[in-house]
């Protein structure tokens, strides 16, 4: 599994078990440290170690790791950092790519980046995204994922929305016709990276 964000703190327990892979598309070097912290939050749900002993399990269970950071130290990225991140990803031989990140538009650098995951029988899966609350946008590249008007049906890959504990929508995740299934995203604890702002 690769994980295409703000890099990853490789030290945090449940990341370090796996003794991930790493590369930081923006820099052409292993160095992912993460001062955004979204990246290792992820990280860690998508693929934490499930043998460790320490914090939680990820998703992913004995899935090896990936850590491409393909995003800014603020959270920003371009559609070439988005796309040198999947193409990485899968010229090293990952077989699922997370993306949890977005944007309103979408571009033919995405397009092509996307659909050369696809055509080597990668597994994409993006965030649809958190801003229900700001008109409900439909976000890119989930909608390259499972196309708006496709009610959930087909498409190329999974465009996830957030559910709360008790499996309801959460409030702020976008919904509609454009998403393929819904995921606990809710109150969900996950690793924080050492390098990041402390949460308050």
């Amino acid at each position: 599994i690769a994980v295409i964000d703000t890099g990853a703190d490789v030290t945090a327990p449940d990341i370090a078990a796996k003794a991930p892979a790493t590369w930081n598309t923006r820099t052409s070097s292993p160095d992912v440290r993460d001062v955004n912290g979204h990246g290792t939050f992820v990280a860690s749900l998508a693929a934490g170690s499930v043998t460790n002993g320490d914090g939680i399990d990820g998703a992913g269970g004995d899935a090896q790791l990936m850590i491409v950071k393909a995003v800014g130290d603020g959270g920003s990225f371009s559609d070439a950092d988005e796309a040198a991140g999947i193409v990485y990803a899968v010229d090293h031989g990952a077989k699922i790519l997370n993306l949890s990140v977005g944007g309103p538009k979408t571009s033919s650098t995405e397009r092509r980046a996307v659909q050369y995951a696809i055509d080597h029988g990668v597994l994409l899966v993006a965030s649809v995204g958190n801003e229900l609350q700001s008109g409900n946008p439909v976000e890119y590249p989930a909608a390259l994922l499972q196309p708006a008007g496709s009610d959930g049906v087909g498409g190329a890959g999974l465009a996830v929305t957030s559910s709360t504990p008790d499996g309801r929508h959460a409030s702020y995740a976008n919904t509609g016709s454009w998403v393929s299934v819904a995921a606990p995203g809710d109150h969900v604890l996950g690793a924080v990276s050492a390098a990041a702002p402390a949460l308050t």
